[in-house]
């Protein structure tokens, strides 16, 4: 029925974020993702990763979990 809901109330399973094009920078190897506007943001150094050599092409989709960043 429209309007009514069950009990239980929605849970959050995992914690993760995707990031858009906007909100994200590539610069000097370092990958900088901004928080708050004009005030935080994280910042990642990946010039020195493993797969850095190998990666070609453009940087797609940023997924922002607590632990781990992943780039696809």
């Amino acid at each position: 029925m429209k309007g009514r809901r069950t009990r239980a109330k929605p849970v959050v399973k995992k914690k993760f974020v995707r990031v858009k094009e906007t909100l994200y920078s590539y610069r000097d190897g370092k990958i900088k993702i901004s928080i708050k506007p004009y005030e935080g943001y994280l910042v990642f150094d990946v010039s020195n990763a493993w797969f850095w050599s190998r990666a070609k092409g453009e940087m797609g989709e940023l997924i922002l979990t607590e632990k781990f960043l992943i780039i696809t």
